[in-house]
């Protein structure tokens, strides 16, 4: 069963949607490369559509998801990002120095 975390998040200001994008595209692969990472879905864009967003608390444009192989490759994922050595540390740091009111979710699937 596959293992998932939605982010939501808004783009710091001056930050360029291809340069985002290309940062968690070199984030992803390094995960991947390493086994800690299922893939990575495209860089998505809100749209308020009026009967199915149904959201109104919150105003984040940008969404993201990572799937993982299931839960422990997550926490494997988490534990090595946690132990702050490179080059992950930098290639995080890429991604996350970029987004501002991020706003992350865990499903599992069933």
């Amino acid at each position: 069963m596959a293992y998932h975390m939605h982010t939501i998040f808004n783009l710091k200001p001056g930050i360029a949607e291809p340069d985002f994008a290309a940062a968690l595209a070199e984030f992803a692969a390094h995960l991947r490369d390493e086994n800690l990472l299922l893939r990575v879905g495209p860089l998505g864009r809100r749209h308020r559509n009026p009967a199915l967003d149904t959201d109104a608390d919150r105003d984040h444009r940008f969404f993201v998801t990572m799937t993982f192989t299931g839960r422990r490759q997550a926490d494997d994922a988490v534990d090595r990002i946690r132990a702050r050595t490179e080059p992950l540390l930098g290639l995080h740091r890429a991604v996350y120095g970029k987004v501002h009111d991020q706003l992350f979710t865990c499903f599992e699937d069933i």
